[in-house]
C-alpha cells in the first residue's frame, strides 16, 4: 500500500528501514544501490530527515562517510512513518472517503486543493494498492468498498491504529464508552487482553459502527458454531449498540458480533477446529523436540492459541495488515539476531508446514509467529541461552604474565559464562604444532600467522569498547553456528 506515497517519502522510509535494521553503519553506495537512487539522492534524503524528525532519530556520520541511524530514548521511528501518512494528500484522501462516502467530486477536489485529473491520478493509485486486498474505491459512487465488508473494517481499523498509535483517536464516536465496552468484554470473557489489543478492539468496534451507520452491513455466516456463538455474545452487543444509539436489530447485532469477534466466526465447523488445534499442537512439539527445551502447559496453551488465531486471521482477513510500519518485521529481526538457532528451528517447521498445507505459514506470518512466541512461550530466550556452549578461549600477550591477566579480567567481566578462559602468558606459537592449537578462539594482543584467522582475534592492549562489541559478536555467532551443527533436525 505505501507505494501510494510519493517516491520521495517511499525511498526515505526504506533508507529508515536499511539503517535501522542493519547492526553497524552502511556506506552510503550501499544504500543507493538497495533504494536504486544516487548517492547524492541519499545524502539528501538523510538531511531532509534529519531536518524533519530529528527530534525522533540521529544519523550519525563516521570518519568514512558510512551512516548509522539511532532513535532517540523516548521515540522511535513509527512516529516518522506516521506523520508520513499523516501528511500524505493520497492516504487524506481515503480518510475523507472513509468518513464521507459518496461525496460530491467537486467538493472532494476543493477540500484536497487537487484538479479533477490530479483526483483521478490519486484514486487509481490508491486503488492499485486497494485490490490486492479485496478492496477498490468506486470510481463512480466515490465509496470504499470490498467484496466483503469485514475487509474494509479490519483494513481501516489497522490503517488508523498505525497512523494514529494507540493514544490518538480519530474518531467521534465517544472513545471512554467505546473502551468501557472492551474492557467488560475482555473481564466477562476473560480474553486477557493486553493494552494494544485492547486498543485494535476499540478501532475495530469503532471503524464497524460508522460503516454500519452508513448503511454497509456484512454477510451473516451461518453454521452451527456460528449460531452458538452469537448467543454468547448478544447481551454485551445489545448494550454497546444502546449506548451508542444504534437501532437494535438482528441483522445489525449479528454484523456487529460476527465483525467483532472474528476469530470466532472463521471456523467452518467444530472438525476443522479440533484438526488445527492437533496441527498447532503438533509443530510445537516438533520444535521442543528438536531443540531439547521445555514447553510448560500454559505456554503450550497459549503458544497454541497463538498459532490458531493465525490460522483464524487468514481465513478472516488473508492480506497484509500494515501500511508502512511493520512492527513485526523490525521486532523478528532483533530475534533473529540474538536467538538464530531457534528463528531457524521455526524457520524450517513453517515452510514444511507451509509446503503441506499451502497454508502461508511461513511467507505471510513467519515474522508474527517469531515474535510472538517469545512472549507467549514462559523462559523461551533463558532456555535458549543455555543451549549454548561456552567457547574455550585461550588468551596470551607478548607484554607477559601480568598483561595477560589484565586482558582476561576484561574478557571474563564482558563474556561471563560464554567463554572458559586458558591464560596462556609465556606461549610462543611459532615453537607449538598447529594440531596442538585445540581451543575454539584465540585472543591476544598481536598478530601471528600460526593460528588459523578464522580462530584468531586481535585486541588493543587495553581493549577498546569497540572491540570488545566486535569480540561478544564473534563469541555469540560461534556459539550459535556450534549449535545449529549439533541439532539434526536442521541438518
Amino acid at each position: 500500500m505505501r507505494h501510494a506515497l510519493s517516491s520521495t517519502n517511499n525511498r526515505q522510509i526504506e533508507i529508515i528501514e536499511l539503517l535501522r535494521s542493519a547492526n553497524n553503519y552502511v556506506s552510503v553506495k550501499n544504500l543507493a544501490d538497495k533504494v536504486k537512487a544516487v548517492p547524492k539522492t541519499i545524502v539528501n534524503d538523510c538531511q531532509e530527515i534529519e531536518d524533519q524528525w530529528g527530534d525522533i532519530v540521529q544519523i550519525e556520520k563516521n570518519s568514512t562517510g558510512e551512516l548509522h541511524l539511532t532513535e532517540k530514548d523516548n521515540h522511535t521511528v513509527h512516529e516518522i512513518f506516521s506523520d508520513i501518512l499523516k501528511e500524505s494528500p493520497t492516504f487524506q484522501l481515503l480518510e475523507i472517503l472513509f468518513y464521507h462516502p459518496g461525496i460530491l467530486r467537486s467538493d472532494l477536489e476543493k477540500e484536497l486543493f487537487l484538479s479533477s485529473s490530479s483526483l483521478y491520478r490519486r484514486i487509481v493509485k490508491l486503488n492499485d494498492g486497494l485490490e490486492k486486498r479485496g478492496l477498490k474505491i468506486d470510481r463512480n459512487d466515490l465509496t470504499l468498498v470490498g467484496e466483503d465488508e469485514r475487509h474494509v473494517r479490519m483494513f481501516m481499523a489497522e490503517y488508523f491504529l498505525e497512523v494514529y498509535d494507540v493514544y490518538e483517536w480519530p474518531f467521534e464516536l465517544d472513545q471512554k464508552m467505546i473502551f468501557t465496552t472492551v474492557a467488560r468484554l475482555n473481564e466477562n470473557f476473560d480474553l486477557k487482553l493486553n493494552f494494544l489489543q485492547k486498543t485494535e478492539f476499540a478501532f475495530l468496534i469503532a471503524v464497524s459502527l460508522i460503516r454500519q451507520n452508513q448503511g454497509f452491513l456484512s454477510k451473516p455466516k451461518r453454521n452451527l458454531v456460528s449460531a452458538q456463538n452469537l448467543e454468547n455474545y448478544t447481551a454485551l452487543i445489545n448494550n454497546l449498540m444502546l449506548q451508542c444509539s444504534v437501532p437494535i436489530t438482528q441483522e445489525r447485532q449479528t454484523d456487529l458480533i460476527q465483525t467483532i469477534f472474528w476469530y470466532d466466526f472463521a471456523w467452518d465447523n467444530l472438525e476443522e477446529d479440533a484438526r488445527i488445534d492437533r496441527l498447532c499442537h503438533s509443530m510445537l512439539s516438533l520444535m521442543v523436540n528438536a531443540l531439547g527445551i521445555t514447553l510448560s502447559d500454559l505456554s503450550r496453551r497459549n503458544c497454541a492459541l497463538l498459532l490458531k488465531s493465525v490460522y483464524t486471521s487468514y481465513k478472516t482477513y488473508p492480506y497484509e495488515k500494515y501500511i508502512a510500519y511493520n512492527r513485526e518485521l523490525y521486532n523478528s529481526l532483533a530475534i533473529q539476531r540474538d536467538f538464530a538457532v531457534f528463528t531457524k528451528v521455526l524457520e524450517k517447521t513453517l515452510k514444511d508446514q507451509e509446503a503441506k498445507s499451502r497454508f502461508p505459514w511461513y511467507s505471510l506470518y513467519f515474522h508474527l509467529i517469531l515474535f510472538r512466541l517469545f512472549i507467549y512461550w514462559d523462559d523461551l530466550p533463558k532456555q535458549l541461552d543455555e543451549l549454548r556452549q561456552p567457547v574455550s578461549t585461550e588468551v596470551c600477550s607478548d607484554l607477559g604474565a601480568k598483561h595477560a591477566q589484565l586482558l582476561a579480567y576484561y574478557l571474563e567481566k564482558n563474556y561471563h559464562e560464554k567463554i572458559i578462559l586458558d591464560v596462556q602468558p609465556d606461549k610462543v606459537y611459532a615453537e607449538v604444532a598447529a594440531s596442538s592449537l585445540t581451543s575454539d578462539l584465540y585472543v591476544t594482543n598481536f598478530s601471528t600467522p600460526i593460528i588459523p584467522k578464522e580462530k584468531l582475534f586481535v585486541l588493543e592492549d587495553i581493549p577498546s569498547a569497540k572491540k570488545l562489541a566486535s569480540l561478544g559478536r564473534k563469541i555469540e555467532e560461534y556459539r550459535m553456528n556450534t549449535l545449529i551443527q549439533q541439532l539434526a533436525y536442521l541438518n
